[in-house]
């Protein structure tokens, strides 16, 4: 039971940290335009300043964005594709 779970653990980290190195070095999405942007669209909501606090935290830095997004995991890879397929039927 212990050595399935580690493994799964294990393949959830490996797979959040091989997107956000995706993220950040090949789709080259850690930018000042693309956080600008959307800085500017939950600036201009004024509902949720949790998240405009969480979204500055881990923007700030490489770092901080490659370990938000490896504890994530799987979810941030099935978003990614799901914005790839959308794009591909424009």
């Amino acid at each position: 039971m212990i050595t399935k779970m580690s493994i799964i653990l294990m393949v959830w980290l490996s797979v959040g940290f091989i997107v956000s190195l995706k993220f950040i070095y090949i789709d080259k999405k850690f930018n000042s335009n693309f956080f600008e942007k959307a800085r500017n669209r939950i600036n201009a909501s004024k509902e949720d300043e949790v998240f405009a606090i969480v979204f500055n935290l881990f923007t700030k830095s490489k770092m901080t964005f490659i370990a938000a997004i490896t504890l994530l995991g799987i979810i941030p890879m099935i978003l990614d594709l799901l914005a790839t397929f959308k794009k591909q039927e424009r």
